[in-house]
């Protein structure tokens, strides 16, 4: 992926528990996987683990820094390894982030990743995530005049080159 740089672009990669849409479940019980997300930073993204007592600013999280100077808007990959005991975060083949189910279980609350998970890639803008890093508030939540000007303009865009999804035996 290749992400845009500017406050409040917030791209993201990330699995939402198929069972989001029943009554009975929804979220954060469905659980949501955050392989990448991006507020607009150029020397970071994030990962993180949403669930019932470990959500929103409570996630389980880790921020990745690229080596070397490396920057969002240049090509990288991002990845999970996800297991019935624990989840382990790449960027560019680089471990960032590992949970394990008894950790999480013992720490935080229920392992809430046991079931189908969709895959989900999209660019947001603005919102309580970015606004609580860049504290913008007008003219929207966390998205500044010169970051919709440059949307207005055109060109400000996430790249997706290729997502594989396998399943190991």
């Amino acid at each position: 992926m290749k992400l845009p740089v500017g406050d409040g672009f917030r791209p993201a990669f990330w699995l939402l528990g198929s069972n989001v849409d029943d009554p009975a479940v929804s979220w954060p019980s469905s659980g949501e996987t955050d392989i990448m997300e991006n507020i607009g930073y150029g020397d970071w993204t994030s990962t993180a683990l949403h669930g019932p007592g470990y959500s929103a600013d409570g996630n389980i999280g880790a921020r990745q820094t690229y080596p070397n100077g490396g920057r969002a808007d240049q090509w990288h990959t991002y990845a999970v390894e996800w297991t019935p005991t624990g989840m382990r975060f790449h960027g560019d083949d680089r471990l960032v982030q590992e949970t394990t189910r008894d950790k999480l279980e013992s720490t935080r609350g229920q392992w809430v990743f046991d079931h189908h998970q969709y895959v989900i890639l999209n660019l947001a803008l603005g919102g309580a995530y970015p606004a609580g890093w860049n504290k913008v508030t007008t003219p929207y939540w966390g998205l500044p005049q010169s970051s919709v000007d440059r949307i207005a303009a055109g060109g400000v865009r996430a790249e997706v080159d290729w997502v594989r999804v396998e399943q190991k035996g």
